[in-house]
């Protein structure tokens, strides 16, 4: 199944680290963002060549966005979190056999969510400001701006900030601030790498696999047991270092025989009643 998967900044330098993107998404041989990397892709170079225009709402592990290089701020109880980004795109579709590149320009709210209370609504940005208010959730704002600079624009960009109801009405209006922006005489327009229209790597069987080995890691801890039974008779090496980073998480140790204390069983039974 192809999904939208956004990448950060320029994506300069593609071809160096594609090791680390074909964990996440299938890239094709030739490949359009490649080509665009290796200038040998038509790129447009201005607001008239960018014909179309969208506003996508993407969800994100964290562990995803790390690897997508989005900026997210903290990534402590990943368990926990997940990422919501909306982003507001000019651009052309750039595509290559099973590849569809978004080459342009556009603005990001990057959200950082950490769910406290599994009837948190974080399904739009609004909503995600109204559980905060409620305490469900905190959540804290970025902004991201690809393709367009000015002293104007760099003035409007507000600080990351928590998510409430008041602050979600100051950073639209930065928001719609910014956008307008986009045609002034001083604005530079310079269009980059948005993201792609790609196949996840594995997408179901990798999904499967860790949330598997997530839940068999917060039952033994929620149990009391330690590191070295929960991998008893586990063979796959992907599969433990994921059971390690649960306990890493839980007990900030990966020591196969520490005691669980009932402040991290508790812990455990916590991030169990917020699963789905």
């Amino acid at each position: 199944m192809k999904n939208y998967i956004p990448l950060s900044g320029s994506m300069s330098g593609f071809i160096n680290n594609q090791k680390t993107y074909k964990n996440i998404f299938k890239i094709d041989n030739p490949s359009a963002l490649t080509e665009i990397d290796n200038f040998t892709q038509p790129q447009p170079q201005s607001l008239q060549e960018l014909t179309n225009e969208k506003t996508e709402t993407i969800k994100l592990s964290v562990d995803a966005a790390l690897k997508l290089n989005i900026p997210i701020g903290s990534t402590d109880n990943k368990l926990s979190r997940i990422v919501l980004i909306q982003e507001y795109k000019k651009f052309k579709e750039i595509t290559k056999n099973t590849e569809t590149v978004h080459y342009g320009i556009g603005i990001r709210w990057i959200i950082n969510i950490q769910k406290l209370c599994s009837s948190a609504n974080i399904s739009s940005l609004p909503m995600v400001a109204a559980s905060g208010q409620f305490n469900y959730v905190n959540a804290s704002a970025r902004f991201e701006v690809n393709g367009i600079s000015s002293q104007e624009i760099t003035k409007l960009i507000p600080a990351p900030k928590d998510l409430t109801t008041e602050t979600f009405f100051e950073l639209n209006e930065a928001f719609i601030a910014i956008k307008e922006k986009i045609w002034a005489p001083e604005t530079s327009i310079t269009p980059k790498i948005l993201g792609v229209y790609a196949d996840y790597q594995n997408e179901q069987t990798s999904l499967f696999e860790e949330s598997i080995s997530i839940a068999h890691a917060l039952n033994c801890i929620a149990k009391g047991k330690k590191l070295e039974k929960a991998t008893l008779g586990i063979t796959d090496n992907s599969l433990i270092d994921q059971i390690k980073a649960v306990y890493m998480e839980i007990t900030n140790t990966n020591e196969l025989n520490k005691t669980i204390t009932e402040a991290q069983k508790s812990k455990a039974k916590k991030y169990l009643s917020i699963i789905p």
